[in-house]
């Protein structure tokens, strides 16, 4: 197959495999013991990415152990299938947690502990991804309107965060975790495209303060989730269990086993052999000579 690009000219054939139809078995309902089956497997994703996540930051790896903490944060809200858009995908999660009782722990837990941590990320204008767009549409000439524009926007964001922070009885915890989110997403794309440093000094404090408030609310929002089996989570993607006549191999079923989470062992160091001593001298002796 050939495709154009918009003006009409032909582009190279596309690679065979993604105009090949989808394998047959595509299951477009879930029993009931496949849905709980994809509920254990997401359980299990963000319960062992968490585990790794915390390793890696006793190591003091900040950049890496942020990146963990959010591939957990993926494996808890990701559904199978492109989604809107990352934003959208926050926000229908959070008030999902939110509805089943999460309002208080956001509040008390989240808030209050990491108070002066949201407000310093919410608050940095280079985690504000209207920020970059508009360097790039000044380098094409934007005018000034535009530019007072993204400025009106991240204003407005931080003062509806401090105002949730300030009066939680008044706030909207949501729009604390949408814009913090937004906020983290920004910098979970600068360390995963390499726009950035491992170890910077530039954006040291932002590295810091997502990786801790990621190891933080991530068990919080995992015990949300187990608190509430029925609801339905969604499929997570990349789940063999969508198709019938799946693999037998290379298949995360979900089905944790004792020590899954836990480092592989140490390699053993050989021990030395022993060195070889010296060969015995010949028996000389009439009783050690063979016979004629």
């Amino acid at each position: 197959m050939t495709r154009r690009d918009p003006a009409g000219a032909a582009a190279r054939p596309a690679p065979a495999e993604l105009d090949a139809p989808a394998p047959t078995g595509e299951r477009a309902e879930l029993t009931d013991a496949e849905r709980e089956d994809a509920r254990r497997l997401r359980f299990h994703r963000v319960e062992k990415w968490t585990a790794r996540a915390r390793r890696v930051s006793a190591l003091k790896d900040l950049d890496t152990a942020f990146l963990l903490y959010w591939i957990a944060f993926n494996a808890a809200y990701a559904k199978d299938g492109k989604p809107r858009s990352e934003a959208a995908e926050f926000r229908k999660y959070f008030e999902t947690l939110l509805r089943f009782g999460g309002r208080r722990a956001v509040h008390d837990e989240i808030c209050v502990k990491f108070d002066a941590e949201i407000r310093k990320v919410v608050d940095n204008v280079f985690l504000f991804e209207p920020f970059w767009d508009e360097a790039k549409n000044r380098a094409e000439g934007a005018d000034a309107e535009h530019d007072a524009e993204w400025n009106r926007e991240f204003r407005a964001e931080g003062e509806r965060v401090r105002a949730a922070l300030e009066d939680p009885a008044k706030g909207d915890p949501l729009t604390v975790l949408v814009t913090l989110f937004r906020r983290l997403y920004t910098l979970r794309n600068q360390l995963v495209h390499g726009g950035s440093t491992w170890k910077g000094r530039l954006n040291r404090y932002s590295v810091k303060s997502g990786e801790r408030i990621l190891g933080f609310v991530m068990p919080i929002f995992l015990r949300l989730m187990r608190e509430n089996p029925d609801h339905n989570w969604g499929t997570p993607p990349y789940w063999a269990g969508l198709w019938k006549g799946k693999p037998d191999t290379e298949v995360d079923r979900g089905t944790p086993r004792d020590g899954d989470d836990a480092d592989p062992p140490p390699p053993r160091t050989p021990r030395p052999r022993p060195t070889p001593g010296p060969a015995p001298a010949p028996d000389t002796s009439p009783e050690g000579k063979p016979d004629p």
